[in-house]
């Protein structure tokens, strides 16, 4: 009796251990749900540097808990790309972009990422080293910025990052340089893809502000 017990015991372990197993994968889903999104909304207001790297630090603790996630490690990156724009001759400028070499080297890896996404942010990375020193990266990275943007809309045409940052880049270059793309079309084409873009809290959302710079 006491042995068929026992039996009955051992065989209800494993289904336990199972069940342990799912709601504690439940539990660090929901976690990740909830800490990516407020992160995500708080980066979506936020207007000071600071504010925007302990939002940094938010998304790298994230990827520390999940280094599977891609999302997390493009947030890193978004935000200290974020910081730099918002002050490009910062004391830290240099170390904002190196940071963002490296983890544009590593978020490249992932074979699950939303490549478009990804290729338009190592765009937005090569205006920024244009931004930091344009009489000798423009000439440099040029190319670079044109053809990440470029890619990126051929891997998705329906997002909307690429084809308003390019209309914006592209804009601000000399008249010789200018592509056949006509700014104002492509501004249209961007805010169309902007209002017709999912509205979820987690996934990239952002740049429709370059629209107002796009003539």
């Amino acid at each position: 009796m006491k042995s068929k017990h026992l039996k009955t015991v051992l065989l209800c372990v494993p289904f336990s251990l199972f069940l342990f197993s799912v709601q504690a994968e439940t539990n660090a889903d929901s976690l990740y749900i909830t800490t990516m999104k407020s992160a995500v909304e708080q980066m979506d207001t936020l207007t000071q540097k600071d504010d925007i790297q302990l939002c940094r630090m938010v998304f790298e603790r994230v990827h520390r808990l999940y280094p599977d996630d891609w999302l997390s490690l493009y947030y890193v990156i978004y935000a200290d790309l974020t910081s730099f724009y918002m002050d490009p001759k910062s004391a830290n400028s240099g170390r904002l972009l190196e940071e963002s070499k490296k983890n544009l080297a590593l978020l490249k890896e992932y074979e699950n990422g939303d490549m478009s996404e990804i290729v338009t942010l190592e765009g937005y990375y090569y205006m920024a080293l244009i931004v930091s020193d344009p009489a000798n990266n423009g000439r440099i990275y040029f190319t670079n910025t044109i053809s990440a943007f470029e890619k990126a809309m051929e891997l998705d045409a329906d997002n909307p990052r690429p084809v308003c940052l390019l209309a914006f880049f592209e804009q601000k270059l000399p008249e010789m340089l200018h592509s056949k793309r006509i700014a104002k079309v492509q501004h249209d084409k961007a805010k169309e893809l902007f209002s017709r873009e999912a509205k979820d809290p987690i996934l990239p959302h952002w740049g429709e502000r370059y629209l107002s710079y796009i003539i």
